[in-house]
């Protein structure tokens, strides 16, 4: 992270040129494509491509926002009793592995 408490819920990182930002997806849910370019300048500024990597939900979605492609991912870990509980229970339950290139995702690996 930056070291900044502040945003302690969020981290990024610079792979090559691609600027990945990391959020459990629970907290400033609707605002996080606008924060990344706001809280990690550098990395943004630096960057040419920008993802941003979230769960939270149970479920998968992938979309470009503003610019930003946001990977929301779902969970490989079998339903916990809470899931159970409010009916997470529909999830596909699978890991991805995203390569990258200098620029861009390459290719992406589901594993189940």
């Amino acid at each position: 992270n930056d070291g900044n408490l502040a945003t302690d819920w969020r981290c990024a990182y610079l792979l090559g040129h691609v600027g990945i930002m990391l959020a459990h997806g629970d907290v400033a849910k609707d605002k996080l494509t606008g924060l990344f370019p706001f809280e990690y300048k550098k990395i943004f500024n630096m960057a040419k491509t920008y993802e941003l990597h979230s769960g939270h939900f149970h479920s998968e979605r992938f979309k470009d926002d503003r610019g930003i492609m946001w990977r929301q991912l779902g969970t490989a870990k079998p339903n916990d009793p809470y899931e159970i509980k409010n009916g997470f229970t529909t999830g596909k339950h699978l890991l991805y592995a995203f390569v990258y290139d200098d620029e861009r995702l390459r290719c992406t690996y589901e594993l189940s």
